[in-house]
C-alpha cells in the first residue's frame, strides 16, 4: 500500500465475523475492497477469550454468509479455537482480500474519499466499514482503584483459566452470561466463590468483565 494507491470502493476494518461477512458480500458485488486486520483473522477471538470459551449460539446458527450447517451436532456449540478455524476457512475458501498485521491508526475524510493511515502505509477508499467490534477495551469502575493492593484484579479479556488465578476466593463482577460460563468453567473453585471479596485470609481476586 502507498499514498498513490488507487481509490478502493471500500475498506473494511477488522477481520472477524462481521468484517469477513461484509467482505463476502462486497466481493459478490464485484466491488474492489480490502480487509485490514491489526493481528490475525479473528484476533479478538484468539486473544480476548478464555481457554474454555464456547459460543452462545448453537452450531446450526453459527454459520457465515452463503454457508449452511451440515454437521452432525446442530445443537452443539463451537469452542474458541474451532470458531477461529471457521473464520480462517471462510476467508480462504472465498479468497477474501484480508491484510493481516495491518493496524489502522487514523481515518480522515478528504476530497470526497477516506484516507486510512495504517502500519503499512496509507490507502484511500470511497467507503469505510468499521467492523473492529465494541468490546476491545476493558472498562473498570472507578471504585476498583480503591481496592486493597493485595486483591488481584484481572479483566475478562485477560482471563485464560482458573489455574492462573491466585488461591482463595474470587469475586465475579461481570455480565450475567459471562459469569455463568465462568462458574461452569471453574468448577469447584467457582462454587466456593463469593459475591463479595473474602473478609480476611488468603489471596483474593476480582474478575471484571465490562469492556468497550
Amino acid at each position: 500500500m502507498n499514498d498513490n494507491a488507487d481509490v478502493l470502493d471500500a475498506a473494511v476494518v477488522g477481520a472477524g465475523w462481521a468484517g469477513l461477512g461484509v467482505s463476502y458480500w462486497l466481493a459478490r458485488k464485484g466491488l474492489r475492497h480490502t480487509v485490514l486486520e491489526r493481528g490475525h483473522i479473528g484476533e479478538t477471538w484468539r486473544t480476548q477469550r478464555w481457554d474454555a470459551f464456547h459460543m452462545n449460539s448453537p452450531n446450526v446458527q453459527t454459520v457465515m454468509p452463503g454457508d449452511r450447517y451440515e454437521g452432525k451436532d446442530p445443537e452443539g456449540v463451537l469452542t474458541r479455537d474451532r470458531f477461529v478455524a471457521l473464520l480462517e476457512d471462510f476467508a480462504g475458501r472465498n479468497g477474501l482480500p484480508v491484510e493481516t498485521d495491518t493496524a489502522v491508526s487514523e481515518l480522515v475524510q478528504e476530497n470526497g474519499t477516506y484516507r486510512l493511515n495504517t502500519s503499512h502505509g496509507a490507502l484511500r477508499a470511497r467507503n469505510v466499514i468499521l467492523a473492529s467490534g465494541n468490546l476491545n477495551r476493558a472498562v473498570r469502575p472507578v471504585s476498583s482503584d480503591a481496592l486493597p493492593p493485595d486483591i488481584h484484579q484481572i479483566d475478562a479479556s485477560g482471563y485464560r483459566c482458573a489455574a492462573d488465578l491466585p488461591g482463595g476466593r474470587c469475586w465475579l463482577s461481570e455480565a450475567v452470561n459471562q459469569a455463568r460460563r465462568s462458574r461452569r468453567n471453574w468448577g469447584k473453585r467457582a462454587e466456593r466463590s463469593s459475591s463479595r471479596p473474602a473478609a480476611s485470609g488468603g489471596s483474593q481476586g476480582v474478575i471484571a468483565g465490562a469492556t468497550s
